[in-house]
């Protein structure tokens, strides 16, 4: 309610404004409300796309609108929607002066690996994404590689990247990207990594290690103020040690 307040403050057909949808969106889906984060992030992939393909759009605004509109739709695909992702992909392609800079491409790889992922091509999403891991890479190019990892059957590598993901809180909060408006996904990612990890070693049957990991995210999320379908998740890693 406090983020929608803040919200309503704001020109929103601005930059900033727009910007404004990502932590909304992210805050809504932290809580549950998966409906009310949607309704957000496809607002911000039309408003973004309405400055992006405008041809009257300089390229520093275009670049500006660009962020935003692949980090909505990378959220909208981990919510299991890949239309916004199809959408702005297009626009990207068709207007390729975006693609060649970073860091749009990294986010681009992104949707791309994501989109491979969905289709059960988890080799070539890896090996997307290892192109552009180079060490300068946006900090969601690691949260996706290590979903990629996980579904191409390699959890040492993806326990490597959920570490980096819970170790590297720094550069979550640092990354200036669009205004920081995806900053609140990117620390989001630093306390689910712990859960991740947890679930990883429970599914290699490492126990001891998985639940020295849910205790260390449970020290940073609370389990009674868990949204539902984090709850889930834990229950399912604790399942496991019974």
């Amino acid at each position: 309610s406090e983020a929608v307040d803040i919200y309503s403050t704001i020109d929103q057909d601005s930059l900033r404004g727009l910007s404004a949808l990502l932590p909304l969106a992210t805050s809504r889906w932290a809580t549950g409300d998966v409906a009310g984060a949607m309704q957000a992030l496809t607002a911000t992939v039309d408003r973004s796309l309405s400055i992006v393909e405008g041809d009257a759009t300089s390229h520093a605004e275009g670049l500006d609108a660009a962020y935003v509109m692949t980090v909505a739709a990378l959220l909208a695909q981990r919510l299991g929607d890949q239309r916004q992702a199809t959408r702005a992909m297009k626009a990207m392609e068709s207007k390729g002066r975006y693609l060649d800079e970073a860091p749009i491409n990294g986010l681009y790889a992104v949707l791309r690996s994501n989109q491979l992922l969905d289709r059960g091509e988890s080799a070539r999403a890896v090996s997307l994404l290892e192109e552009v891991a180079n060490g300068n890479e946006p900090f969601q190019v690691r949260v996706a590689l290590l979903e990629a990892y996980a579904a191409s059957g390699q959890p040492d590598q993806a326990l490597n990247q959920a570490r980096w993901v819970s170790e590297n809180r720094g550069k979550a909060y640092a990354e200036q990207g669009c205004g920081w408006c995806q900053q609140p996904l990117n620390v989001y990612d630093t306390t689910l990594s712990r859960l991740r990890a947890a679930e990883l070693l429970a599914e290699s049957g490492h126990a001891d290690e998985a639940q020295a990991e849910l205790r260390r995210f449970d020290a940073a999320w609370a389990s009674d103020r868990l949204p539902p379908q984090l709850r889930r998740r834990r229950t399912a890693v604790l399942a496991t040690f019974n």
